[in-house]
């Protein structure tokens, strides 16, 4: 196969990559498995949990990339990441729409595989018209839905604003109503 030709298209491991981020934050807390102390340590600091998530981002990226360039990877691995932090710090009808949007995209990627090994080259350049547009739409919602979260933040927590928890997240969500992986709704 030629440069141009399909053979691993690369927005759908991108969108491939978010998804299955965001399919591994809604299932439940890997720490919960984890000695105490480790649990402890997750549970009271932001800044390693993320560290965690950019590493198992790269892993799943250089495990399945067949020993590509390392710094390709890393490259990758901070897209997704980047895209990772705009959806998780957007309002929510912001963050659903571009999940849905995503779910959308995996699936043309999915159709562009299916119809690209059986040659049809019309409806295969029809599909990845679709995704990129699709993906476009993905962005342009995340970074707007982003924005628009952060002016509420920077609004409502004036007097004790911090960009880093704002990036990074708090421990404690200041109107806490779910618990835990999986927990139940508390008011």
């Amino acid at each position: 196969m030629g440069e141009g030709d399909f053979s691993r298209s690369r927005l759908t491991d991108t969108l491939s990559g978010v998804f299955l981020l965001i399919l591994a934050m809604y299932g439940a807390y890997i720490t919960q498995a984890t000695g105490c102390q480790m649990q402890q340590w997750l549970t009271n600091h932001m800044v390693p949990r993320h560290i965690l998530i950019f590493i198992t981002i790269y892993f799943a990226i250089d495990f399945t990339s067949g020993g590509e360039d390392p710094l390709r990877a890393l490259w990758e691995s901070a897209v997704i990441y980047a895209l990772f932090l705009l959806y998780s710090r957007s309002s929510l009808p912001f963050s659903v729409a571009s999940f849905t949007l995503m779910c959308a995209a995996y699936l043309l990627g999915r159709f562009i595989k299916f119809y690209y090994i059986r040659g049809n080259n019309s409806v295969v350049s029809k599909l990845r018209m679709a995704q990129t547009v699709t993906a476009v739409a993905i962005s342009a919602l995340l970074v707007v839905g982003c924005a628009l979260y952060l002016a509420k933040q920077r609004e409502e927590h004036a007097s004790d604003w911090s960009t880093l928890h704002f990036i990074f997240g708090k421990t404690n969500c200041d109107h806490q109503s779910v618990r835990g992986a999986g927990g139940i709704a508390q008011n």
